[in-house]
């Protein structure tokens, strides 16, 4: 074997340990992708009830708010001269 074949066949193990870590590497980041991808899906969903328990909340609010109105124009008597 002579040095350039060495040399060849050496680069050729290290590439294809650098093509190995790769794949793990690309393998690892995928999972924790997909693992946070998830986590965020459910605080979304979290969020998105929520805000729908708010928004239910403002509505009953908005109306409590306008009988009281009406309550108290009613109750002020009017003073028109």
């Amino acid at each position: 074997m002579t040095f350039d074949d060495f040399c060849s066949k050496q680069m050729s193990i290290e590439i294809e340990q650098m093509s190995v870590r790769l794949m793990e590497a690309e393998t690892k980041l995928k999972t924790e992708v997909t693992r946070i991808k998830k986590k965020f899906q459910v605080q979304i969903t979290e969020m998105e009830m929520s805000l729908d328990v708010a928004n239910k909340n403002n509505i009953e609010l908005q109306k409590t708010i306008k009988k009281q109105s009406i309550t108290i124009t009613v109750s002020i008597p009017c003073n028109i001269s």
